[in-house]
């Protein structure tokens, strides 16, 4: 009997370290990003391209198309739908005089404002920045025409 119940109890602690083994290996871990964050410098009276002055003055010359998310979910949800339609209208017109400016209140939940940044990034937009409660999507620079005619060469006779 004792003998018997020794046996259980080794064959119990070897399918639970077997469990276990099976269980670490078959888990993912997940991989450690670094996150780096883009803070844009203060001074307003520069004319480089990337300060935070240089940046509002260009919004204020922009016809903006102005969206508020607040506590409503489901609102939300809808106006996410509209800001990913003209987003994508903004990005295929090449509109550059257009910005679409959404603006949030502190009852925002991180979700949403992930959605929002997810909706950039599976649209593959390129211009886009979050200021203090503010988002805001640009439209692309229409790429240059290049000159596809082809030069023939004359013969002379």
């Amino acid at each position: 009997m004792k003998q018997s119940g020794a046996i259980l109890l080794l064959f119990c602690i070897f399918l639970f370290s077997l469990l276990l083994f099976i269980y670490k290996t078959q888990t993912p871990t997940l991989p450690k990003y670094r996150i780096e964050t883009l803070v844009f410098p203060k001074d307003s009276g520069t004319p480089f391209q990337f300060t935070l002055g240089y940046l509002l003055n260009t919004i204020k010359e922009k016809k903006k198309i102005s969206i508020e998310l607040n506590e409503d979910k489901f609102t939300n949800q809808k106006k996410i739908e509209f800001i990913r339609y003209e987003a994508r209208k903004l990005k295929y017109t090449k509109d550059t005089s257009t910005i679409v400016d959404i603006s949030f209140t502190n009852q925002l939940t991180y979700g949403e404002l992930n959605q929002l940044i997810n909706l950039c990034y599976d649209d593959n937009h390129k211009r886009f920045v979050l200021i203090k409660k503010r988002f805001i999507i640009f439209a692309e620079y229409p790429l240059p025409v290049k000159d596809t005619t082809e030069k023939i060469q004359l013969i002379y006779l």
